[in-house]
């Protein structure tokens, strides 16, 4: 009996050693791995090609206009 571990000690394992060996992992390998990533794609970052909701607006009421004049003459 002398070899089994007392509750105390794996409480006390569970408690504080546990999480500590998890946060040294996670600040060790995961965050430079993270801040590379952010860097490189920072650094290849491409001029937004994506149309404002202002030009989108802008293009759908020109082209109801287009519509409206071409129905108008139609018409005549």
């Amino acid at each position: 009996m002398e070899y089994v571990i007392p509750p105390v000690i794996l409480v006390l394992f569970l408690r504080f050693a546990f999480p500590a060996s998890i946060t040294w992992i996670f600040e060790r390998f995961v965050e430079p791995k993270a801040e590379m990533a952010r860097q490189q794609s920072s650094s290849q970052a491409v001029a937004s090609t994506e149309v404002s909701n202002a030009q989108k607006i802008g293009a759908a009421r020109k082209d109801l206009d287009e519509l409206k004049r071409r129905l108008k003459k139609t018409k005549r």
